[in-house]
């Protein structure tokens, strides 16, 4: 992932108060992070994958938090 080169950054959408969110995206990735602003924050993170342009297309889509140092995931897609 470190190879990547990522465009994106802050989205905060218009109705939702006192929560960040960024979208970052690579090469078939793309990232969004947020979280609401208060102290300890948990973090919500959703990386989607797809690779529509090789022999079988897929896509990926993980979910997962991120909270003291502690990432756990929450759920996974992987599609055919």
């Amino acid at each position: 992932m470190k190879e990547l080169i990522w465009t994106g950054g802050k989205v905060n959408p218009q109705n939702l108060v006192g929560t960040e969110t960024f979208m970052y995206y690579s090469q078939g990735w793309n990232v969004t992070i947020s979280y609401p602003v208060v102290p300890n924050a948990l973090y919500n993170i959703m990386a989607d994958y797809s690779a529509p342009s090789i022999g079988i297309p897929y896509r990926i889509i993980w979910k997962g938090t991120w909270q003291n140092e502690v990432i756990i995931e929450t759920s996974y897609v992987f599609a055919q």
